[in-house]
């Protein structure tokens, strides 16, 4: 199946497109699980336990916090499954509001968050 990332969902994927390799029956619930498994912040992660392995002690000690690394100016990106909470979905250029809907291998599926401006 061919995902589509638009907006938020590409910030949070990192790509605009990807293929995933799942059964036919798949229901739109369970590919989007592999999504958000697939684009699960491991940066956090990782940042999460070097604190954890280096300097647990160091917020006990006062030490000030460190900053996440995103560039000046900009926000971090969203976690995939924030997008997915609030985003719609097309299969194949049709609206798919059923989760539970069998999905086919040749399947596209766009993900999209809400969109502001016009």
């Amino acid at each position: 199946m061919i995902i589509r990332y638009f907006g938020a969902a590409q910030a949070a994927a990192g790509i605009e497109e990807e293929t995933l390799e799942l059964p036919d029956g798949t229901t739109l619930d369970a590919l989007l699980r592999e999504v958000v498994a697939r684009h699960a912040p491991v940066a956090s992660r990782d940042r999460v336990l070097a604190a954890a392995r280096s300097g647990a002690g160091a917020a006990a000690r006062g030490a000030a916090p460190t900053a996440s690394p995103v560039a000046p100016g900009r926000s971090p990106a969203p976690s995939m499954e924030s997008v997915i909470a609030r985003s719609s979905f097309l299969r194949n250029e049709v609206a798919c509001k059923d989760r539970q809907a069998p999905l086919k291998v040749t399947d596209v599926i766009d993900i999209l968050p809400p969109f502001a401006g016009g």
